[in-house]
C-alpha cells in the first residue's frame, strides 16, 4: 500500500513526543486523522508509538500510534499492555522463541520483535515495561547519536516521515544494528523454512530499512532452523515446569538432574 492517513503538510511530518503532547488534542487540523481507541494491537501498519503512561494525555491516553491505516491513534492502554496483546494473539510461543534468537547471535539485549518482513523496536528494550516503539519495516533510514535515535519512513504518495526519540538506551545506535543483525538472521531462517515447502518468493521490500543491502552484513551464517528454535522453546518450557515443580515440592535434586529427565521425556524424532 503506498498511501497512508496521516496528514501530507510540511509541520506534520516531523513528530516527537513534545509535538505529540502540543498538538494532538489542540490542533484542529488534526482532529480528522485522530482516532480514539479503547484497545490496539502492533500490526504491518503500525509506523510508531509513544508511551505516555506516566503522564496520560487529557489523563486517560497512555499511548499514541500512528498507523498508515488508522492515521493517529490514541490508546487507552499502554504500550506494554498492546506488547502484551501483540506477543499473546499474533506471536508463536509469545517472545521465547525471539530471546532464543538473540541468545544464537551472541546479543546481550531484547530490543527486537522481528519476523523477516516486519520487526518492532523498543527503544529501552521490550522486557523493560513502557516503552516508546519504531516499526521497521516502515522505515528507509535512520541516524542514532548517544541516547537519540531519529527514523526516516519509506516514502508513502511522495511524502515521507520523520519520528525521533529521546531518553532512550545509551547504546541505542548499537542495539537498533543488533535488531537489524536479528532481523537478517530470521528472514533467512524463515525463508529457508518457506522455501523447504514451496511457498515462494520471500524477498523483502528494498525500500526500508530491513531489505535494503546497506543495513545488512555481508554474509549471515544460519545458525539454527525454524524447528531447531522450536525445540529450544520447548525445552525451555519443560525446564521452567521443572523448576516450579522443584520448588513446590522442595525437590531440588530435580532442578540438577533436570538435563537427563528432559532428555528421556522426549519423543524420538520420527515421521510420525
Amino acid at each position: 500500500m503506498n498511501k497512508c492517513n496521516l496528514p501530507r503538510e510540511p509541520e506534520y511530518r516531523e513528530w516527537d513526543k513534545q509535538k505529540i503532547a502540543d498538538l494532538v488534542l489542540t490542533d484542529k487540523k488534526l482532529q480528522t486523522y485522530i482516532k480514539i481507541a479503547k484497545e490496539y494491537v502492533f500490526n504491518i501498519n503500525t509506523i510508531a508509538a509513544y508511551s505516555f503512561a506516566k503522564n496520560p494525555l487529557a489523563g486517560k491516553y497512555a499511548s499514541v500510534i500512528f498507523d498508515k491505516e488508522e492515521g493517529i491513534v490514541l490508546c487507552k492502554l499502554s504500550t506494554s499492555c498492546i506488547l502484551q496483546r501483540f506477543t499473546m494473539f499474533s506471536l508463536i510461543s509469545g517472545v521465547t522463541s525471539q530471546k532464543m534468537i538473540v541468545k544464537l547471535l551472541g546479543y546481550k539485549y531484547n530490543n527486537v520483535l522481528s519476523f523477516g518482513h516486519s520487526a518492532y523496536f523498543s527503544m529501552h528494550g521490550y522486557t523493560q515495561g513502557t516503552s516508546d516503539w519504531a516499526c521497521l519495516h516502515n522505515m528507509a533510514d535512520y541516524s542514532a547519536v548517544k541516547s537519540t535515535i531519529v527514523f526516516k519512513t519509506v516514502v508513502w504518495g511522495e511524502v515521507e516521515y520523520i519520528f525521533s526519540y529521546y531518553d532512550c538506551v545509551k547504546s541505542i545506535g548499537s542495539r537498533i544494528r543488533e535488531a537489524l543483525h536479528h532481523n537478517q538472521h530470521n528472514h533467512a531462517m524463515i525463508h529457508k523454512y518457506m522455501d523447504g515447502i514451496g511457498y515462494g518468493n520471500c524477498d523483502l521490500d528494498r525500500s526500508s530499512i530491513l531489505g535494503n543491502p546497506e543495513f545488512q552484513i555481508s554474509k549471515i551464517n544460519i545458525k539454527a532452523s525454524c524447528q531447531d528454535i522450536g525445540e529450544r522453546v520447548v525445552k525451555d518450557w519443560h525446564i521452567n515446569c521443572l523448576r516450579i515443580f522443584a520448588q513446590e515440592y522442595e525437590c531440588p535434586s530435580i532442578v540438577k538432574d533436570q538435563e537427563d529427565i528432559y532428555s528421556q521425556s522426549k519423543r524420538k524424532k520420527s515421521i510420525h
